[in-house]
């Protein structure tokens, strides 16, 4: 590790550094990096130690970072740290530990931050993603670690604005794959959710001071994952595959809610595998993703191996008669399946007579478990609607409820649990809110001389009297509340 000079050199390392530093003063110029390399390509060769051990790697002193920064135009001289080598500097630059590893392993170029700035986060884990060791993962706003450009500084009347961080530590594979996701900027948002014994608001007082959601304080409720109005799912076979794998490997999360994903067919099949392995989804929702009969299938045939699932929601697809009959055998055999919503899809006379059937406790001695059914918004006629309705009401049906017209009132889900708080996921930060969000509306407008033309798309307000919904409208305010 030994430096000497090398034959014919009679420049030395400290007065090539002092003209560089004389030269820059002189003329104002950065100096290239070529050049600063070049001073390193031309140090002496390396001899071998005084212990007169043979060279080999490791032993050898590398590049001086801290001597090179130095020469820099804008580097900072004097009044700060002393270095190993007795220089001072003061430009926090924690130069050591950058260039030994410390970043993000999966980033290109770790970015500069200066060792007072930087965060001490949990042990082992990294921003954005999981941590095999802790399973702990950190989400926080404004994440794209691929491009590490950087922005320009804020003007100086302005205070940035500090985003609010939280750790997830759930040991959750579907979690950790959804911050993967969206720390690449993959996905755009995404919702957990659960209920809160002493209301969303003491809830959520404590949860941002201790930055740190764990499944403690999901309590035994259920964790929800709401990946609704995304798309990455169906975006290529890579999401697919590693959606699948989440699936597979996840033992946390008890609700899974995919409504307009544009999973198709395809993305039903990849998801109804990985059901055969998983053990702790409970419910799971696929409307409004235009899954036919087709990608019924495989779902059907999930029905025969897992008695996990409770609750499956497919409604607004696209499923037939012979779907609804191949779901209808599958739950005849499912010893678990307690609620199935199908509205809004083109199921027959032949689908619902077929669900008629597993239900009658005088055709099978042994009826299906299914106690909920919605087949509203159907193909069904006036006949066979009448002969499901008069088995219901003769009890001798399993069912609890059934659902035929869009006139019959829906059960709410959360009827008699405590109240639901949902933390919001975005790439700006995270918020707590009570309740489970809508879905994101399509908002567009038109103005002329006159009259402003506001219109406000929502998929569940196409079947609504528009009476429930309140317009506020003001000089620099719209409100649109949905009672």
């Amino acid at each position: 590790g030994q430096l000497s000079p090398a034959p014919g050199k009679s420049t030395s390392t400290r007065s090539k550094e002092a003209n560089i530093g004389e030269s820059i003063e002189a003329n104002g110029e950065r100096p290239e990096w070529e050049s600063l390399f070049d001073d390193l390509q031309d140090e002496p060769e390396v001899q071998s130690s005084a212990h007169g051990e043979d060279w080999r790697p490791g032993n050898a002193v590398g590049p001086d970072w801290d001597q090179l920064y130095k020469r820099l135009p804008n580097a900072k001289a004097g009044g700060g740290t002393t270095s190993t080598n007795g220089r001072s500097d003061n430009d926090g630059l924690d130069y050591g530990a950058l260039f030994n590893g410390v970043g993000d392993p999966d980033d290109d170029l770790p970015p500069l931050v200066s060792s007072e700035q930087r965060a001490p986060g949990p042990s082992g884990s990294m921003v954005g993603q999981s941590a095999p060791a802790s399973r702990q993962v950190r989400h926080e706003g404004v994440q794209n670690s691929r491009d590490n450009k950087q922005e320009d500084p804020p003007d100086e009347e302005e205070a940035p604005t500090p985003q609010r961080r939280l750790v997830f530590d759930l040991d959750s594979s579907l979690v950790d794959l959804a911050c993967h996701w969206q720390k690449y900027s993959i996905l755009g948002h995404f919702n957990l959710s659960g209920h809160a014994d002493e209301g969303v608001e003491a809830w959520g007082e404590k949860l941002l001071p201790k930055g740190v959601l764990s499944l403690a304080d999901f309590r035994n409720h259920g964790v929800e994952l709401d990946l609704s109005d995304t798309h990455v799912v169906a975006s290529g076979f890579q999401e697919l595959e590693e959606f699948s794998g989440a699936i597979k490997r996840d033992s946390t999360v008890t609700s899974l809610r995919l409504t307009r994903a544009k999973i198709g067919n395809s993305g039903a099949s990849w998801i109804a595998g990985a059901l055969m392995r998983n053990q702790a989804l409970t419910e799971l929702v696929l409307s409004s993703n235009g899954i036919t009969d087709e990608g019924i299938d495989p779902i059907a045939a999930v029905l025969d191996s897992n008695n996990v699932l409770k609750k499956i929601d497919l409604s607004d697809n696209r499923i037939g008669s012979r779907g609804a009959q191949q779901l209808a055998s599958g739950v005849s055999r499912n010893r678990s399946l307690t609620e199935l919503n199908l509205s809004r899809n083109s199921i027959g006379d032949q689908g619902a007579e077929e669900f008629l059937a597993i239900l009658d406790v005088a055709v099978r001695p042994k009826p299906a478990v299914l106690r909920v059914l919605d087949l509203s918004g159907n193909l069904i006629t006036r006949p066979t609607e009448d002969r499901l309705m008069s088995a219901y009401h003769r009890n001798i049906t399993v069912l609890n409820t059934l659902r035929l017209s869009e006139a019959d009132g829906q059960v709410d889900p959360d009827k008699g649990k405590p109240p639901r708080f949902t933390v919001v996921c975005t790439q700006q930060g995270i918020e707590v809110r009570a309740g489970r969000p809508g879905p994101r509306a399509q908002v567009s407008w038109e103005q002329d001389q006159g009259d402003v033309e506001i219109v406000l798309k929502r998929p569940e307000l196409r079947r609504t009297d528009s009476t429930i919904v309140d317009v506020g409208f003001g000089y620099r305010r719209l409100k649109v509340t949905v009672r």
